[in-house]
């Protein structure tokens, strides 16, 4: 009606209150930086807490996703004898990186970036949580979920002495040596082996690092790898092979049960 008064004031309206300034976000530097220091985890925590902030679906599946990243990394490490982990770091830094880019860029200007020290929290607090989890896991199930230094080095310990895999090798061939080793006796006293196991065209190889080829080593690698084959389960033909520092192959021989 013409002549009413419209003023916000007017019978007790209220004056519009301008919305709060929004909240400060992380950026996609320090996504990257978290991620590759500390997990897809950790990554994926920041992510999150940026897409709460802005009142934005998928902050849990974003979550996920970060435990699926290093779920999958894990795996394919342990089948393919250590290399998808040093490939997957900077991989899943750059891919979560550039993610954080597209998604907060354009709003960093506006809501302004959270402290590095919060960042880094988060970093610890992640690191923290997934090493006391491993630990934990690794000894309830030994065998089905390996250490931290399995993971980073794909070295195994049987008694005081490491047995690593490579060249086509996994883990469990790895854990089948060293309960062969152990089923023998050679890991008892003061023995200090230092085996890797390898695959060569699908047959299971010991290499043993000694300085030379000399009677005494021949017969030392010809009693160690007849032992392994006796103790091996399941059974199968083994090939010791004596390698030097440099890994030159000085000597081999075949032994099946």
């Amino acid at each position: 009606m013409s002549g009413e008064p419209t003023s916000p004031f007017a019978f007790g309206g209220q004056p519009l209150v301008p919305p709060p300034p929004p909240m400060p976000l992380f950026s996609a530097e320090q996504v990257a930086a978290t991620t590759f220091f500390a997990t897809p985890v950790a990554g994926a925590l920041l992510i999150a807490w940026n897409l709460r902030r802005q009142q934005r679906r998928g902050s849990l599946v974003t979550l996920a996703l970060g435990v699926c990243v290093i779920a999958v990394a894990l795996w394919l490490d342990l089948v393919w004898s250590g290399a998808v982990w040093w490939l997957a770091v900077p991989a899943w830094t750059m891919a979560f990186g550039v993610g954080a880019n597209l998604l907060f860029n354009a709003h960093l200007a506006r809501a302004g970036k959270r402290s590095s020290w919060a960042a880094a929290a988060v970093a610890a607090a992640s690191i923290v949580a997934l090493s006391g989890a491993g630990a934990t896991a690794t000894r309830l199930a030994p065998r089905a979920v390996p250490s931290f230094a399995e993971i980073l080095f794909n070295w195994t310990g049987v008694g005081a002495n490491r047995v690593a895999w490579a060249a086509g090798a996994s883990r469990d061939d790895a854990l089948r040596v060293g309960d062969a080793l152990a089923r023998a006796g050679l890991t008892r006293g003061n023995a200090r082996l230092s085996l890797t196991v390898a695959r060569d065209q699908g047959r299971l190889v010991l290499n043993i690092r000694l300085p030379d080829a000399s009677p005494a080593a021949l017969d030392g690698a010809r009693a160690l790898t007849r032992a392994v084959a006796a103790q091996l389960e399941p059974a199968e033909c083994i090939t010791g092979r004596i390698v030097n520092p440099s890994g030159a192959v000085l000597a081999q021989g075949t032994s099946c049960r």
